[in-house]
């Protein structure tokens, strides 16, 4: 079943690039900023998937002695996300005395053998029976995952202020567990498709695991 996907077009500020498109020949430079624990645990796996994003989107990583077109930021980690009330339905069990029969059985024999017969009281044994079901609730809170990029003119690095950027791009993958690693290509998949774009506030996207464009960033085609 294909997964939603909430993608976010950050605000524009600055110059814009021409058709909201970066260019085929940009080049770029990653720059790894995850503030959170989980995200700078998980920020190498985010910036290897982002780097084949904007590959596979055109564009070239810059070597350490050119310049970039791009200084590409790469932040990455976990939200709270929406609280439902989930409902359960438990089985209710009861336990049933087994029939009770009599039995003729056979308890001896004369000296002649001549059997003796003695009527007893049998009862089979107890069984469970389903008698319903019990609907206890519970709240159940889910998990955003994030990864987003954002592109600047100038290495923010070297920056005293942080100057607005040219474009930006934001996935937000939303579901029960907190495994933020496993969705990464999903989300970098989502952020390929609207990088360079105007998309005017949040979209949702239908993407698999099994994707093409998922499965090529997974493994690096």
């Amino acid at each position: 079943m294909p997964q939603r996907v909430r993608h976010h077009d950050l605000e524009r500020k600055g110059k814009r690039i021409a058709h909201g498109q970066p260019p085929k020949a940009a080049t770029f430079r990653l720059v790894g900023q995850a503030g959170s624990p989980v995200g700078q645990a998980t920020l190498p796996a985010a910036l290897d998937v982002a780097r084949r994003a904007l590959k596979n989107k055109g564009m070239h990583e810059a070597g350490e002695a050119v310049t970039p077109d791009f200084f590409v930021t790469v932040d990455c980690g976990l939200a709270v996300g929406a609280t439902r009330r989930e409902i359960t339905h438990v089985p209710i069990y009861v336990t049933v005395p087994g029939r009770v029969r009599q039995e003729t059985q056979q308890v001896g024999a004369t000296s002649s053998g001549t059997p003796i017969y003695q009527t007893v009281t049998i009862q089979d044994p107890p069984t469970q029976e389903l008698r319903g079901y019990d609907t206890p609730s519970r709240e159940v809170q889910s998990v955003n995952k994030l990864l987003r990029l954002l592109a600047y003119a100038k290495d923010p690095a070297d920056a005293r202020q942080l100057p607005a950027p040219v474009w930006g791009v934001q996935a937000l993958f939303e579901s029960d567990d907190a495994g933020l690693k496993k969705v990464l290509p999903v989300l970098a998949a989502a952020c390929r498709v609207f990088v360079g774009q105007e998309t005017k506030g949040a979209t949702l996207i239908p993407m698999r695991h099994t994707d093409s464009d998922v499965s090529s960033l997974r493994s690096g085609r």
